[in-house]
């Protein structure tokens, strides 16, 4: 019995850091893929505020931390726009923006945030009413 367990601790103390060096040379070689979000759509717009759909296509193989939409008057906005988080994990979501002006043009990109930073998805735009 002790032998095997003796046998069960050595072999533990080997493979425990060979397993944590294999997950992180496959993520240096791009065998680890990011998580994918798709912004899907943009409805129950009004002269402040709409609500946008998102659909999460991959989880990627990392735990995300902070998911949401990043938006802004103009083209390609990121999180250092003005973004509406909407929490964490794999499930798709819904953000309802506020505070927008009447009349105009947004841009709207989904985001997802991991240990391997940012990923955006596509780009969708939209007009509040007047």
């Amino acid at each position: 019995m002790k032998k095997r367990i003796k046998t069960f601790t050595i072999a533990c103390l080997i493979f425990t850091p060979l397993f944590f060096y294999a997950c992180e040379y496959a993520q240096i070689l791009g065998f680890v893929q990011p998580s994918q979000v798709e912004t899907y759509y943009a409805n129950n717009i009004t002269d402040s505020s709409a609500t946008i759909q998102v659909n999460v296509l991959a989880v990627g193989a990392l735990q995300i931390a902070e998911k949401g939409v990043c938006f802004s008057k103009t083209i390609s906005p990121v999180i250092k726009d003005d973004r509406m988080i909407c929490g964490t994990g794999y499930a798709p979501y819904t953000a309802k923006i506020h505070g927008l002006d009447p009349g105009k043009k947004y841009y709207v990109r989904a985001y997802t945030i991991n240990a391997d930073g940012v990923t955006y998805g596509n780009e969708i735009n939209f007009i509040t009413l007047k």
